[in-house]
């Protein structure tokens, strides 16, 4: 758990590197979140990922490891550690904002990739590096349930194949998926709900059942039981 002190230590070697500019804000947010995550040698801080949390993503929002210490292989550690414990609390995937530009390489090397879509064109790249267990999706339509997924808007795919189909299966006497669908995606992107051959939804994401919420990402772990089988 990093102390006051650690936090000291990280303001002096940042602003020691970059001045004033960089956001002392977000760092103390997360270190009173309970959400800094530190790494140290001999207690002292040299290096730092500031998340946020919002089930099931976590967002690193700012990291950084001292100037003297970047090539002791410290971030890639740092990053193992904290997705071992994401993963200890059900967490399924992070993700950030490449600012700067030129950290984007530097992302991928541990393990970051492409999200579906660029969420927001406007933004610098945004990457993910998705870790808890879900369901992938397949090119085969099942005979029972399904999710179609378009990576774009209704009126614009209405004659186009979707990009991504799943195949749901539930826990014994549930809706509880037995894997979650879990998906960068904007909520207005195209949704097939399909229940053997009979169509329940075709709309946009954050219509697709009562109270929908995600950021950008689209998690479902359970779905309502369709009208039809009322």
């Amino acid at each position: 758990m990093p102390t006051i002190q650690n936090l000291s230590e990280i303001k002096a070697w940042m602003i020691m590197e970059k001045g004033t500019f960089f956001n002392w804000s977000s760092i103390e947010s997360a270190f009173k979140d309970n959400c800094l995550v530190i790494a140290t040698i001999e207690n002292e801080a040299v290096g730092f990922f500031a998340l946020t949390k919002k089930y099931p993503v976590v967002t690193i929002d700012l990291a950084e490891i001292h100037p003297l210490f970047r090539k002791n292989n410290i971030a890639t550690r740092t990053l193992s550690a904290v997705i071992d414990d994401l993963k200890r609390q059900k967490f399924y995937t992070l993700d950030l904002m490449c600012a700067p530009a030129s950290s984007e390489n530097i992302w991928r090397k541990m393990g970051f990739t492409d999200m579906p879509k660029q969420i927001d064109p406007s933004e610098n790249k945004m990457l993910c590096l998705t870790f808890g267990l879900h369901l992938q999706p397949t090119i085969i339509l099942s005979e029972h349930e399904t999710l179609e997924i378009w990576d774009d808007e209704p009126h614009i795919t209405k004659d186009n194949p979707p990009k991504w189909i799943y195949n749901l299966s539930f826990k014994k006497g549930t809706r509880e998926l037995e894997e979650p669908v879990l998906l960068y995606a904007n909520y207005d992107w195209r949704v097939r709900w399909i229940v053997g051959n009979k169509t329940i939804k075709d709309c946009k994401l954050k219509y697709l059942y009562r109270d929908m919420k995600f950021g950008n990402c689209l998690f479902i772990d359970k779905l309502p039981v369709p009208p039809a089988v009322h």
